[in-house]
């Protein structure tokens, strides 16, 4: 994958770019990983291409979730997180990190899922 902005190679997990600090999103509308210029209002503006008004679910603070969701849409999460039921007792400090690796790991799955052209849960 590489940053929209300048074409910087990122990661699959990255929120950010290691380059040129963009803040990094995954649409899945546009199957590609989009570098965001966030202000100090915390709006987001695209950097290196066009394409549908999005903002980041409602996750990335929570457990790193760096999924865009359309901004036309009523969800607050993406569709990845969208699909979570249950949640570790956050109670416990170490189910933090559980949970960040079980929604890390369901990232990829769906990823994975839209590239092939397979539906996907929502």
């Amino acid at each position: 994958m590489s940053c929209s902005d300048r074409g910087n190679r990122v990661f699959f997990e990255n929120l950010r770019c290691e380059v040129c600090s963009s803040s990094l999103g995954y649409a899945t509308d546009a199957q590609r990983m989009l570098a965001f210029e966030v202000s100090h209002e915390g709006s987001r503006r695209r950097l290196g291409s066009e394409g549908s008004a999005c903002r980041p679910c409602a996750n990335r603070e929570a457990n790193g979730c760096n999924w865009m969701v359309p901004s036309l849409t009523d969800h607050g999460l993406c569709l990845s997180c969208r699909t979570t039921h249950t949640i570790p007792a956050l109670a416990k400090s170490e189910n933090h990190g559980y949970w960040a690796a079980l929604e890390q790991a369901k990232r990829r799955l769906f990823y994975t899922r839209i590239e092939l052209g397979l539906p996907t849960p929502n």
